[in-house]
């Protein structure tokens, strides 16, 4: 449904921008990535198939930790593997299949450290 993907762009977008604004990179980045690739998407250049909409499902899991730790008054890390993922979808490049390869190792998400 297109209407539900411009919808989640534009919060994104929304995010993005806050993100960028505060000074919280990884939110900002991710946010983005994840904004151009359902862009995408909307305009009918993407078709994700299962692994892709796992990344997607990986990424908004993940922008919901940072913008928690955040919150928290906790530190947040680049998700670096997840943003290549993001970013190779993008490119048209595709994803080890989940069964081919564990998405865990594929897809490995980075933790924040620890500021306890």
């Amino acid at each position: 449904d297109r209407e539900l993907v411009v919808g989640l762009q534009r919060d994104l977008h929304t995010l993005k921008g806050g993100a960028r604004m505060a000074g919280l990179t990884p939110i900002g980045d991710l946010s983005h990535a994840t904004e151009s690739l359902l862009e995408a998407v909307a305009l009918g250049g993407r078709d994700l198939g299962t692994v892709g909409v796992e990344v997607l499902e990986r990424a908004f899991d993940r922008l919901h930790a940072l913008v928690s730790r955040v919150g928290e008054r906790k530190a947040i890390a680049s998700p670096v593997n997840l943003l290549a993922a993001v970013e190779a979808l993008l490119r048209g490049e595709a994803l080890p299949t989940v069964s081919a390869q564990p998405a865990t190792a594929a897809l490995a998400v980075e933790t924040a450290p620890s500021t306890e």
